[in-house]
């Protein structure tokens, strides 16, 4: 059983405060939801805190990329804390702890707390809660929620985040139903960084997904594969920033911004386009622009994501999600398993995040008896296989020269009746029918009906009269 949160935070920041956040339930076997209502006070010290860290960590992630000339450097990340020069991971690690410390005191505030507790009353730990907030604010969207103590409570809780506003995706009438998901795989430049291995694993779905591989593309074949086919997943690796607009370097020398890209996104998301991955750094610009679009999912990366983290999370997404697990579990499992790369990659955790549209509902992967098999080796290689190690470039970074409710019942099933059952209740209607007639044909129905008529009139008679208990 999954259940649905969505936790609006309406207008504000946090330096004036959200005067009015709803939160609105949605169980399985009903249709209208719980909605309840309280604030959330002025938070500024958070948004100092995550600032301090997200510089610190432009910093820290500096040193993965000494190989580039200190200009190029300067240019990807920008510094806000000016004279910071040397940081380590125990600082890092400062900073986060600081970060959880505040996330909590803040929705534990007494203007919050009745959604709070109403969210632990009515929610049990044991079943799969999607989880999103609704927020237009981008410092809002780049916070790690899932620092909050309720998904700790709630391990199979996962977080996504949405815009405001949203509507459902209209789509064209497709044509026979797909037998295997349709992957459009993009690999853009790969300089300085390793690609191979998203390659390596996506090739491990190829018997249950159809998969095109284009690799370092003109802008012209990615926009003819946008138009003329139908895709359920769009994936892509390699440079992307979001920097005022989403771009994305497809190879060398092209460099491709999402609203280039905007009628051909159009196109494939009324054919059909479910879920955009994209396995690069900062992603939430390209998810801003996707999610206006009214794209059903997108999955990004928060901030600069090393090659490693890229890679790992990659491979256990998808050994999960192509085994048929929800978009949002497979995400929690795959979010879980990269904090063992923590030691050496503070925050690797909080980087994967889903931008979903709530009233689309998330895309299922159908696994077929025939992708047993493989699923299975994929599952393997998520066991055996040794952490990937960069080779150059460990980030995927690159400087570059309305409303509607969701539709809640749409990805849940109903019971079908068993056939043997009705045959049965048919045989005895049928049987019970010929009784009765058979009976009736011989007489005996006759006195039986008289009998009743006399107790019948008795009765009249009896309820008429001025003292019935007589």
């Amino acid at each position: 059983m999954s259940r649905l949160v969505i936790l609006s935070l309406g207008q504000g920041n946090l330096k004036a405060g959200f005067p009015f956040v709803t939160a609105h339930i949605w169980e399985l076997d009903n249709f209208y939801q719980m909605q309840f209502t309280a604030s959330l006070p002025a938070a500024p010290e958070i948004d100092e805190m995550y600032r301090k860290l997200q510089s610190i960590y432009s910093v820290f992630y500096h040193r993965l990329r000494w190989s580039l000339d200190i200009e190029e450097i300067d240019d990807v990340f920008e510094i806000e804390e000016a004279g910071i020069t040397n940081v380590s991971d125990r600082d890092i690690n400062y900073f986060c702890q600081e970060l959880r410390i505040l996330i909590n005191a803040w929705l534990n505030s007494i203007e919050f707390r009745k959604i709070e507790h109403q969210l632990r009353t009515q929610l049990i730990p044991s079943e799969e809660i999607h989880f999103i907030i609704e927020t237009n604010d981008d410092l809002l969207r780049r916070l790690p929620w899932h620092l909050w103590s309720f998904f700790e409570d709630y391990p199979k809780a996962e977080l996504a985040l949405s815009a405001l506003e949203y509507q459902k995706t209209h789509k064209f009438n497709t044509k026979a139903q797909k037998s295997k998901v349709r992957i459009l795989a993009i690999f853009g430049s790969s300089e300085r960084i390793d690609i191979s291995q998203d390659m390596a694993f996506l090739e491990q779905l190829s018997t249950g997904a159809e998969i095109e591989f284009l690799v370092e593309p003109t802008p012209d074949k990615f926009h003819n594969q946008l138009w003329q086919q139908d895709w359920d997943i769009l994936f892509f690796a390699g440079h992307s920033c979001s920097q005022e607009k989403g771009y994305l370097q497809l190879n060398q020398k092209d460099t491709i911004s999402l609203d280039q890209l905007k009628y051909a996104l159009k196109q494939a998301i009324s054919r059909g386009l479910r879920l955009a991955i994209f396995n690069s750094c900062d992603g939430l610009g390209l998810a801003q622009q996707l999610q206006d679009l009214q794209i059903p999912q997108v999955i990004v990366m928060r901030e600069p994501v090393p090659d490693v983290v890229a890679q790992e999370f990659l491979k256990y997404f998808l050994a999960e999600f192509s085994r048929g697990q929800s978009l949002y579990t497979a995400m929690r499992s795959a979010r879980a398993r990269l904090q063992q790369l923590e030691g050496e990659y503070p925050c690797a955790s909080w980087l994967p995040v889903i931008c979903t549209n709530p009233a689309e509902p998330p895309m299922v992967w159908q696994v077929h008896q025939s992708h047993t098999q493989r699923v299975d080796k994929v599952g393997s290689l998520v066991a055996t296989s040794p952490r990937i190690k960069p080779t150059t470039h460990p980030c995927r970074s690159q400087a570059f020269s309305k409303t509607a409710k969701p539709n809640l019942l749409a990805s849940y099933s109903f019971p079908i009746v068993d056939n043997r059952r009705l045959q049965t209740l048919l045989v005895a209607s049928v049987f019970v029918a010929a009784s009765v007639i058979g009976v009736r044909h011989l007489g005996r129905l006759t006195s039986w009906n008289s009998s009743a008529y006399s107790n019948l009139i008795l009765d009249r008679n009896i309820s008429n009269s001025p003292f019935p208990f007589f």
